[in-house]
């Protein structure tokens, strides 16, 4: 029997990370989807266990499983904000396995346990799934994710928090969103198929470039921030297009040739 893949973490000491010995649950397979931070002895991580849900937790000195809800069908973690030491949000999916339909999952630690919050499901009895969660603070809270139509395509997802209740926000954004930034109350990004833009008022799709980031883009982000979207559009030419595909591939390879000093011969 082969050996069950486990969650791995790594911590940044001055210009090395180094692995720090995680939590694992079960026997089967763990993976970690997202971290956030509050302070250096206040981190939380989500992901799955055996497909359904991971949480733990760092305090300073080792990562802790902490116990989440036992929900009717497994759910993958896949986005965690924390705001504060009582105030930490978590999003996800459940799957059917008969029927493949999915419905969104939000969770939310409130100090001393998770808690299953209502959550709409645009997508109704079929594929409703949240890939992330992030906030400008704890009564402004974005998730973002996919939901299929009625005519069974894959459209985006954007859900707002405002201190009450989940709701479903209006958007032009098109397929599937997998990652939100928050940069102020009027001044949110997401990511995925497309690129989006909330200005306080509305979302507007931002077309992404086929390579080089575009101009727009690269004002608004920083330097981390534009990595992730960069890599992102990497991942995007695999899932829109089969040439951009293509040519990246041939590009990679390219990269990859071993470099030949001047007058070497070709084998």
């Amino acid at each position: 029997m082969g050996k069950a893949e486990g969650t791995l973490t790594a911590r940044l000491d001055e210009n090395t990370f180094e692995a720090v010995q995680s939590a694992n649950a079960g026997l089967g397979s763990n993976e970690l989807n997202s971290i956030s931070a509050l302070s250096a002895n206040d981190i939380w991580a989500v992901g799955a266990a055996e497909g359904d849900s991971l949480s733990m937790h760092w305090d300073g000195a080792s990562w802790n499983l902490v116990p989440v809800p036992d929900l009717p069908l497994n759910a993958p973690l896949q986005g965690v904000e924390t705001f504060s030491s009582d105030d930490v949000w978590a999003v996800g999916f459940q799957t059917d396995p008969a029927s493949l339909n999915s419905s969104n999952v939000i969770l939310h630690w409130t100090g001393s346990a998770w808690n299953v919050v209502p959550s709409p499901n645009p997508g109704g009895n079929s594929v409703d799934k949240l890939y992330d969660v992030q906030g400008a603070a704890p009564n402004d809270i974005w998730a973002v994710g996919e939901h299929w139509d009625r005519n069974g395509s894959q459209v985006a997802t954007i859900l707002r928090y405002t201190g009450a209740t989940w709701t479903e926000f209006p958007n032009p954004c098109g397929g599937p969103l997998f990652g939100v930034t928050v940069l102020a109350p009027n001044d949110v990004w997401a990511v995925g198929w497309q690129s989006c833009h909330f200005n306080g008022i509305s979302w507007t799709q931002i077309p992404i470039p086929p390579s080089g980031g575009g101009p727009v883009i690269k004002r608004r982000l920083g330097r981390r921030k534009q990595r992730l979207l960069r890599r992102l559009q990497l991942r995007l030419l695999f899932l829109r297009d089969p040439l951009e595909r293509e040519q990246l591939g041939a590009d990679r390879a390219a990269r990859r040739l071993p470099r030949r000093s001047a007058g070497a011969g070709i084998e």
